[in-house]
């Protein structure tokens, strides 16, 4: 299913901080690395899709394919080149800034002249949703934080392995850490109250 036309506005962001390809938002049921060395970049993409993704999906694709056997995917080109239309059974479809809904095998020609960029969005199944992590600014740089139910959010950064990044609070020696400890406090202050 072809839709409108986007005008160049819609990836002039993405093109700016787009310096090669990668898969961003959920593989299986973790965040990609991409997303989090680049949360800047996975915010312009999430921008884009909340105007122009009109499909459920969980997984972003920069100049790549989905997985075969997805069911159903949207894919826009940009960028200065010519060629490299998608075929689909024997109809070649230019995908330049023409979003498609593909919902059977295709292909992508090759490009004759310039650098094509390709937005793939499309659904994996997963028990977590990109509704958790929300990319944001803490301090002076772009992270990922990812909301938990009836607990604190964590704020995810990489480096050799995932670690929290604390949001500074004036209180927050004040916050428990857990209800444990909790407890232990208020035990504390009864036993000492007499």
């Amino acid at each position: 299913m072809e839709l409108p036309e986007l005008d160049e506005f819609a990836f002039r962001d993405i093109s700016e901080h787009l310096k090669a390809g990668g898969t961003y938002g959920l593989k299986k049921d973790e965040l990609t690395r991409q997303t989090l060395v680049r949360p800047y970049l996975y915010h312009l993409l999430m921008k884009f899709a909340l105007v122009n993704v009109h499909i459920p999906f969980t997984t972003i694709k920069v100049n790549g394919k989905p997985p075969k056997g997805c069911k159903e995917y949207y894919v826009v080109g940009f960028g200065n080149y010519t060629g490299g239309e998608l075929r689909i059974a024997n109809s070649n479809y230019d995908i330049w800034r023409r979003p498609r809904i593909v919902r059977e095998v295709a292909e992508h020609l090759p490009v004759i002249t310039g650098k094509r960029m390709t937005l793939t969005f499309y659904a994996l199944e997963t028990s977590r949703s990109l509704g958790e992590f929300e990319p944001v600014v803490v301090g002076d740089e772009w992270v990922i934080r990812q909301s938990r139910q009836f607990q604190p959010p964590l704020y995810l950064k990489p480096e050799k392995r995932l670690k929290v990044v604390k949001e500074d609070t004036e209180d927050e020696e004040d916050i428990p850490n857990d209800a444990v400890e909790f407890l232990r406090g208020v035990i504390q202050r009864r036993e000492a109250q007499g």
